[in-house]
Order: C-alpha cells, then structure tokens, then sequence
C-alpha cells in the first residue's frame, strides 16, 4: 500500500493521468487489504462462514457481480457486511460472541479492532469507490483542472485515512514468518516485517504460542502472542523470508492460472499462478458453499 502510493508521489505532475491513475492504485490496494484482512477472521471461525458465505454470495449475485473478478464493488460489500457483523457482536452483550470474535481476530489489540472496524473508515473507502464511478471513463477526456481537483480530493482523502488509522496497526504488524525455535515453552520466530520503510523488510524475532509456517503471511499481536493468517488474497514474490520482495494482489481467475497484479510499480506487473488456497476461497465466495476443513 505504501510502495503504491511511494509510485504516486515519484510521478510529480508532468503526467497528471498517470498521477491519476496511481493513486486510484493506492486506493485498489488499501481496499483489497482491508477486505483480506476481515475474510482472515471469518475464515477462522466455521459457524461464521457457514451464516455469512451464503449472504455474501447472495448480495454479490443481486449486484451482478462475482469474486471470480475482483472490483472495488466485490470488496465494498466484503466490508460493509462484516465489518458490521464483528462490530455489533464486539458492543454488544454477549460475552460469548465478543470472545467468538476476538479470537477470531487472534486475540488483536482492541485499538486494532476499533481501527480496522471503524464505520469512518469503511465510509471512506465506500466514498472513494463511490468517486470512481463517478469519475470512470471520463479520466482520459478531463482535462488538466479536472484531474488537479480529482487528485486534491482523493489526495484529502488520503490525510483522512491516516488520521483515522493512527497507529492502530503497530501492535498488530503484517508479518513473513521465518525459522523458528521453542525455548521455555514459547516459539520465537524470525520474522520480516512487511510494513514501514524498509525494503528489503526489517527483521525481528518475535515471541508466538504457536508454530508458523515458514513464508506465511500473519498479522501477529505483539502482546498476545497470537497470529491470524492472512487471507490468500495477497502474495509477497518472491515469497522466501528476507528476499527482497514485490507484493501482489489477488486479480481474477483466468482458464490458464490466478491472475494477481502488482499495484506499486515493479519489474513484473502481473503474475499468474495456480494458487490453490485463493482459488478455494474465491470459488466459496462465488458460490456461498464452504470448502471442507
């Protein structure tokens, strides 16, 4: 997310279609995670998946739209539809269902929740959605003022989001798992941390009550210990730990392979791949048919 928007402001204004068209990648890529994030606590929780699989695919069928081809309207609905659903579980009275959902999320600091679940943010992201629609297929005809006054917008709309974000992701980082050793009752593990300003990622070693498998993508609470892994909807390539890697999102599935692109600017700005666990998973959202544990 933050390569994309890196690529953004390294374009300056001497091509505004071309500013134009990052930022918009920014936006694709902070959408997509946001959407992978909350799929990765559904995924952990099977009486979950089995009440929200059928809705989701209910509502993206009424829409005429499918997971086969990922779009910002197949992830607005991800998150309009469960953000609510943890949001209303985690205020409401059922200590139960608030423990449901917080180890669902792998116990995540509560600053993260209130983060991630936001009704501002997902608003926000529903607004800049909205904006492209609004805007697409007249980019390449507007004018120069036009563009100037889209990117102030989407640009304001950037500030907002780190303002509403803060630091609710620093104790809960995006995390490469490397080796690991159990000492005293406790794994540790070698981790690359797949976030912040270091490319190749900073490293750390970082306590965990469970075993991670080496190359996994996890969002790991620094205080629990705990880790949810993250939904197969975003690669890092190459995926060894400590290589210094591009990351891909999730595309749409073609006859010859998963198609997953890189929003940043890299060598290779698309992959296809035979990606399993991302095809189970697009083929359940499609079809609101859970695949078997």
């Amino acid at each position: 997310m933050a390569s994309a928007l890196w690529a953004y402001e390294s374009k300056g204004d001497s091509n505004l279609h071309a500013r134009h068209a990052q930022m918009f990648h920014f936006w694709d890529a902070t959408i997509e995670f946001h959407a992978a994030v909350v799929l990765s606590a559904l995924l952990q929780n099977r009486s979950g998946i089995e009440q929200e699989l059928p809705a989701l695919a209910e509502q993206f069928r009424k829409l005429g739209l499918s997971p086969e081809r990922a779009t910002l309207g197949v992830w607005h609905i991800v998150l309009q539809r469960l953000t609510k659903r943890y949001r209303t579980a985690l205020t409401g009275t059922d200590i139960d269902e608030q423990a449901r959902v917080r180890s669902a999320f792998a116990d995540a600091p509560p600053g993260f929740l209130d983060t991630l679940l936001s009704t501002d943010v997902t608003n926000l992201l529903g607004e800049v959605i909205h904006l492209r629609n609004t805007w697409s297929g007249h980019s390449g005809a507007a004018g120069e003022d036009s563009l100037k006054e889209q990117l102030g917008i989407l640009t304001g709309h950037v500030h907002t989001l780190r303002n509403l974000i803060g630091a609710g992701w620093l104790d809960f980082p995006l995390i490469r798992a490397g080796g690991a050793w159990f000492r005293n009752g406790v794994f540790h593990h070698d981790v690359d941390l797949a976030m912040g300003p270091n490319t190749p990622f900073r490293q750390e070693r970082i306590p965990s009550n469970l075993v991670l498998e080496e190359d996994g993508l996890y969002l790991l609470s620094r205080e629990g210990g705990s880790a949810l892994p993250l939904a197969p909807l975003v690669e890092l390539q190459p995926a060894a730990f400590g290589s210094n890697s591009d990351c891909y999102f999730y595309n749409r599935l073609q006859t010859e392979g998963i198609r997953f692109v890189a929003y940043p600017e890299v060598a290779e700005s698309e992959m296809l791949k035979e990606a399993t666990p991302t095809a189970s998973l697009v083929a359940a959202l499609a079809s609101g048919v859970p695949t078997s544990q």
